[in-house]
């Protein structure tokens, strides 16, 4: 597993947004294939309340303490309006304009993100 090959991709609103990383990560790296979330590509944000809806959340179950892979729920908010990829303690995601990240817990905070839940790929 090399996140190298993720750090520093650009952000693409419609194909490789927060969303589009999880879903290669999870491809490439750990052989799940995850769907899309059709979101409006003027405000990719919508991620969120198309997350919640959709049958993709049947896929994840919350949890309390994160492992390696979970998927990290995060806002700047009220409610979660990105998400990322729990690895080491750190969360690697992708954030626009900085494209693919891997950024410690206090370090996010510290930005302004807030965790708002971690969810478990249901296997």
């Amino acid at each position: 597993m090399n996140i190298l090959n993720y750090l520093g991709r650009e952000f693409e609103p419609i194909n490789f947004n927060c969303w589009g990383l999880v879903r290669e990560f999870y491809r490439v790296e750990l052989g799940h294939k995850i769907p899309a979330v059709n979101v409006d590509p003027a405000n990719y944000r919508h991620l969120v309340s198309a997350f919640s809806t959709s049958d993709i959340r049947e896929l994840f179950s919350n949890v309390s303490e994160p492992v390696d892979y979970d998927l990290v729920a995060l806002c700047r908010h009220s409610a979660f309006d990105h998400i990322g990829i729990y690895i080491n303690g750190s969360v690697l995601h992708n954030d626009n304009p900085a494209g693919v990240v891997y950024q410690s817990l206090a370090d996010m905070q510290r930005r302004g993100w807030a965790i708002n839940g971690y969810y478990r790929l249901n296997k």
